[in-house]
């Protein structure tokens, strides 16, 4: 509806704009219109939810020492593993089983099958060294894999997104435990949802009211 303002002239010049724009509608009684009066309160509605879970629930948790102690209760959750990892990308599953068995059968270095069958550019000439990897980093499928490997320890094929990744354990970093810093707004967005949804699991039980889905599935 409004153009945007490249200046701050501009910017209070809308600004003017809008609020004569308001206050002629006002003296044409738009703000009577049933139409205008359902919006608003819809807009006033959603604001106010806005308003509870930002002061309410967001602001409060911020400046609380609730994140600080859930950090000193649960260190565990937030520990820093790393392990230097190896991998073969191929984006064939044939071909990826082939290469893992000639690794297997001594047929083929890790290394040399990196060099040979690997289609990720930024590591098939290193003999596919990645390198320190932090634990949830990684797509799913591949964190989970090279995580459970043992120092030295090669996988079987694992299909992610990008492909077939043969990955090899090659250290097992010592373990750290992050800084309340580093994870604190993790924990603040943690806390801050458990709060949200148990209030709205309290007013939902309060109200008593229940969505009929029957009614909102279409034909």
């Amino acid at each position: 509806m409004y153009r945007k303002a490249t200046s701050k002239e501009e910017l209070a010049g809308l600004i003017m704009e809008q609020e004569l724009l308001a206050q002629e509608a006002i003296s044409r009684r738009y703000d009577k219109r049933k139409e205008f009066i359902v919006k608003f309160e819809q807009v006033k509605r959603e604001m106010l939810a806005q308003e509870l879970l930002l002061y309410g629930i967001l602001e409060k948790v911020r400046n609380s020492d609730e994140p600080k102690k859930y950090y000193e209760k649960h260190k565990d959750e937030f520990v820093d593993q790393k392990i230097e990892v190896s991998h073969i990308l191929i984006r064939d599953k044939k071909e990826a089983d082939e290469t893992f068995q000639s690794i297997k059968d001594n047929r083929l270095t890790f290394e040399q099958a990196a060099k040979e069958k690997s289609i990720d550019e930024k590591s098939f000439d290193k003999g596919g060294k990645l390198g320190p990897i932090e634990k949830g980093l990684m797509v799913k499928e591949f964190d989970e894999t090279a995580f459970k490997l043992k120092e030295g320890e090669i996988s079987e094929p694992v299909q992610s997104a990008y492909g077939y990744h043969i990955i090899r354990c090659d250290k097992i970093l010592p373990v750290g435990i992050k800084d309340f810093s580093s994870v604190r707004m993790q924990i603040e967005n943690k806390l801050y949802f458990d709060e949200v949804k148990e209030l709205t699991g309290k007013l939902k039980e309060k109200s008593g009211i229940v969505i009929n889905k029957e009614k909102l599935e279409t034909k």
